[in-house]
């Protein structure tokens, strides 16, 4: 004897439940791959535009280097011999932090070709950063770059 629900044959049960299941994962597949190629689009999105904003805030300060390095007070502290008089730091230090104010950046160093900030837009702030070494940063290994300002 065979068994039969409601009139069908077990196997037939069985049939359907596998083709459900199948359909199910299939679908659930389908909806997966969906849901990651849409969350891929979104982020890729949102990298183009987190990479616009930070290269327009790249240009924007881009010259700032130039500038400073053209100043002549700027040009007197980086040729005067240790210690520079102090009236001559206070010089370039409130031009620098008058550039710094204007750039709307977070400071604005002159840094000797040892890697020494001798003079800074925060210069009569408890965290200034004169007196830092900032050698170890790889755009000051570069001394053609460094001529470049200087020149």
């Amino acid at each position: 004897m065979r068994m039969r629900i409601r009139g069908v044959p077990l196997w037939g049960w069985a049939a359907a439940a596998a083709l459900y299941f199948g359909v199910a994962a299939a679908a659930v597949e389908f909806v997966w791959d969906r849901a990651i190629d849409v969350l891929a689009e979104v982020g890729a999105h949102r990298l183009a535009l987190y990479a616009a904003d930070l290269q327009s805030e790249l240009v924007r300060h881009e010259m700032i280097p130039a500038i400073v390095a053209r100043q002549e007070s700027v040009r007197a502290l980086l040729s005067a011999p240790p210690p520079a008089p102090p009236d001559l730091l206070l010089t370039v230090n409130t031009y620098l932090e008058a550039v710094n104010r204007e750039a709307g950046s977070v400071a604005v160093d002159v840094i000797d070709l040892h890697g020494s900030v001798i003079a800074a837009s925060n210069w009569n702030l408890p965290v200034s950063f004169i007196g830092t070494n900032v050698s170890y940063r790889p755009y000051l290994g570069d001394e053609q770059g460094k001529r470049n300002f200087l020149s």
